[in-house]
């Protein structure tokens, strides 16, 4: 069972809520919203920016493996050990591809261009 425990008391503890952080790129939270749609939809319990007590954010924490999913577009895989020490869960970093990048820059285009803001 996850220790809730471990997360800061000024953090609003809404399971299975998707909350976007808009200093994230759209890519970011496209995926890390997959990520949570995918752990739901196999039966996981999830919370999105859940903040610790040391103050340290995580995308996405899966309550049933008890570990943490990162998006990463930007940062470096080797910054995640440096992250680990400061993580009271397992951090499992999630990379997105370059081909994937350029297929969430059409989406948002469309969005932007043709669908909501004509």
């Amino acid at each position: 069972m996850f220790d809730r425990s471990i997360l800061d008391n000024a953090y609003k503890k809404d399971l299975n809520l998707i909350k976007i952080n808009t200093n994230n790129t759209f890519n970011h939270e496209i995926v890390k919203s997959a990520v949570s749609y995918i752990l739901k939809k196999n039966g996981h319990d999830f919370y999105t920016e859940a903040i610790f007590r040391n103050g340290k954010r995580a995308d996405v924490i899966d309550t049933e493996e008890e570990c943490i999913i990162e998006v990463l577009e930007s940062e470096r895989l080797s910054n995640i050990d440096l992250k680990q020490k400061n993580y009271p869960l397992k951090i499992y970093p999630l990379k997105i591809s370059s081909y994937l990048k350029t297929k969430l820059t059409e989406v948002k285009s469309i969005i932007y261009n043709k669908l909501w803001f004509e």
